[in-house]
């Protein structure tokens, strides 16, 4: 009789379960999600866990999403607080991280009704008078998209700042005229100058943090304002856009960002598309990176002002 043969079942590599199901947790209560310190400190050390911000945790497999923000914010915020500054910008779904207004996991500012501040580790609170001007996302109460454009602009670099109220007044947050007008209202305020100014070059058609900084290079070095999104039209449609342009003298600046300009295929299809705007519509283009835009050379400047046949203000860059 013949032997009898094991039946041999593949093993299943089973994913293990998400840390906290998949839901953030605070480090002073991780403890109560069965998590020892011993074992928040082994999750950290192998990147199974990630820092969302300051002192709130979750699964590295979680995706990084504004859902994911505003839970992270929820757990952060004292009770009765209102999230301010950057960390509002952040619930509005602007990406302060890629932006650069912060190198590691983000402090939570908020605002705190009466007199005294709360103390939180990873918590940056403000003991003011929290008027009506407050938006609740994702049951958590922040300051409005107006109130937290005007607040940065007199807080924030002026880039950073720039880039961030273009891309909420891009998102309908508000108008340019309801920023000018936010801001004039502050006067008296330190900063109040330099305010006005940036919120006069609030521009809502802007795409990209990158254009953002790009436009204030432009105006800082003198150049006239560019006209935002220039379309070039083919038989009645729209055939290419132009990130900014000057559509009289057909002189035109794109902006390349990492994420939609980084793949060989990335690369050709830009290549055949800017020589068909400069073969068939007669466009001069410079193109510029992040690299080029946030270093302190002035390389872009000279090369612009050579184009426009204009000589740039040249004077060492204050950001």
């Amino acid at each position: 009789m013949a032997a009898s043969t094991a039946l041999q079942l593949p093993l299943l590599d089973v994913p293990r379960p998400l840390v906290n199901a998949g839901r953030c947790f605070r480090r002073d209560t991780a403890a109560s999600a069965g998590l020892s310190r011993p074992r928040l400190a082994a999750l950290r050390a192998t990147g199974e866990i990630r820092e969302v911000v300051r002192g709130v945790f979750v699964d590295a497999r979680v995706p990084d999403t504004p859902t994911t923000w505003l839970d992270a914010l929820g757990l952060a915020v004292p009770r009765g607080a209102v999230i301010a500054g950057r960390s509002a910008a952040w619930a509005h779904g602007v990406d302060v991280r890629a932006l650069g207004l912060t190198d590691g996991p983000l402090r939570v500012e908020c605002l705190v009704p009466g007199h005294r501040r709360e103390r939180r580790t990873g918590v940056s609170s403000r003991a003011v008078p929290v008027d009506d001007d407050v938006a609740e996302i994702g049951g958590i109460r922040c300051t409005s998209p107006l109130r937290t454009a005007t607040d940065l602009l007199f807080q924030t670099p002026r880039h950073l700042a720039l880039a961030a109220v273009d891309a909420m007044a891009h998102a309908g947050g508000f108008t340019s005229g309801m920023l000018m007008s936010e801001v004039e209202r502050r006067k008296g305020q330190p900063g109040h100058r330099r305010a006005l100014r940036l919120a006069s070059l609030c521009e809502p058609l802007t795409e990209s943090f990158g254009e953002s900084w790009t436009r204030l290079r432009m105006l800082d070095a003198g150049f006239p304002r560019p006209a935002p999104q220039v379309r070039l039209w083919h038989d009645g449609r729209v055939e290419f856009r132009i990130d900014l342009g000057y559509p009289r003298l057909k002189v035109g600046v794109e902006y390349d960002g990492l994420e939609y300009h980084s793949t060989p295929r990335d690369l050709r299809a830009d290549e055949a598309r800017r020589d068909r705007i400069r073969d068939e519509y007669g466009w001069t283009l410079l193109v510029v990176n992040r690299g080029d835009i946030l270093s302190r050379s002035l390389r872009f400047e000279l090369a612009l002002g050579e184009v426009l046949g204009q000589e740039p203000r040249r004077r060492r860059r204050t950001w």
